[in-house]
């Protein structure tokens, strides 16, 4: 039997979202060569260890809600390799200097999750707020929108995730001596002073698409680039797959454009979780992935029960094998088959 990642498609390639099966992204911190920073218990700081040490994998993630810890790891290691990714990360040889530093961020432990019911929008906006204050205590003007309502008249809708998001992200404490903005939304006019922008879970709508709102960002932020103004622009928890509707909207006409264009966004995280068939029980496994290890590479965890000192049931991720590449489905199957 093939493993999946759950009732919802999981990505391949940085937004889309074609079923996998197991998948997970866990990162370190490095902060120089050899060594990376792990988050602490408590979420906020982080502690330094040799990086061939191996990572310890936050475990009972089907326990909801996450303790506190639990969500900070994921927060701190979504930080570390999107900094990397910001701040060390060489742009490609065959970009233009002026071109957008173009991101993508993809961590879907339950809490993150839309297609499940423990889906937790709290926790998707304090990993917002995580990343958008380190960005800006490093010298960036950060600027944090989500997507308007797509469609017209009786057809216009926002997706439920979303709903209310930007309500909520006006009245957060976005702490002192951190400016970020709130955008009023995805668009050209949405690109201005500010060095680096946040877009928080776009996707396409049946019979609306979202792409090109970004699209016009990113044209924008070109245009910006070549007066000398560097722009990053960061995708959390995109969705960008092609939704079908009787419209026509997002049919097979220019679909491999919306593809390259979505793959133009480099992934600097990404973790999702395996599960042996559709339900999000039992987890199998974890993908993992951070630009921020001393070695990146896409990595295949598998979960296993064990009884600990005190003969009471306990559960650890070991490193089953490494890719060069996010792995495909059967790849992903083919590394539990063979290490069982």
């Amino acid at each position: 039997m093939m493993l999946t990642s759950g009732t919802i498609a999981a990505p391949r390639g940085p937004m889309s979202t074609r079923a996998v099966p197991l998948a997970g992204r866990i990162g370190q911190t490095p902060r120089r060569a050899g060594q990376v920073a792990v988050a602490s218990p408590v979420g906020r700081a982080t502690t330094t260890c040799n990086a061939s040490a191996p990572l310890e994998i936050p475990t009972r993630l089907n326990t909801i809600p996450h303790p506190r810890e639990t969500r900070y790891w994921f927060y701190n290691d979504v930080v570390a390799a999107v900094e990397t990714a910001v701040f060390d990360t060489p742009p490609p040889s065959t970009s233009d200097p002026a071109d957008p530093n173009l991101i993508s961020v993809f961590c879907s432990i339950p809490e993150l999750n839309p297609a499940y019911d423990v889906y937790r929008v709290g926790s998707l906006l304090e990993c917002v707020r995580e990343v958008s204050t380190s960005l800006s205590k490093r010298g960036k003007k950060v600027k944090v929108a989500v997507q308007q309502s797509l469609g017209e008249g009786v057809f216009c809708g926002m997706p439920l995730a979303l709903s209310g998001v930007k309500r909520l992200l006006l009245q957060m404490d976005w702490g002192e001596d951190t400016p970020v903005s709130i955008g009023e939304g995805l668009g050209r006019e949405e690109i201005d002073d500010c060095d680096s922008y946040i877009l928080i879970a776009p996707q396409n709508l049946q019979g609306s698409s979202v792409l090109p709102f970004i699209q016009e960002m990113v044209e924008q932020a070109t245009e910006e680039g070549k007066q000398g103004k560097k722009k990053d622009i960061v995708l959390i928890n995109a969705r960008l797959t092609d939704v079908m509707s009787s419209g026509g909207v997002m049919g097979v006409r220019g679909r491999q454009e919306r593809m390259d264009f979505t793959n133009t966004f480099s992934p600097a995280y990404h973790f999702r979780l395996l599960y042996l068939g559709v339900a999000m029980y039992p987890i199998m496994g974890c993908l993992r992935y951070n630009c921020a290890d001393a070695d990146p590479s896409w990595q295949v965890f598998r979960r296993a029960d064990f009884k600990d000192e005190n003969n009471m049931p306990a559960e650890s991720y070991g490193l089953l094998e490494s890719f060069d590449h996010e792995p495909a489905a059967g790849e992903i199957t083919a590394a539990f088959q063979k290490k069982r």
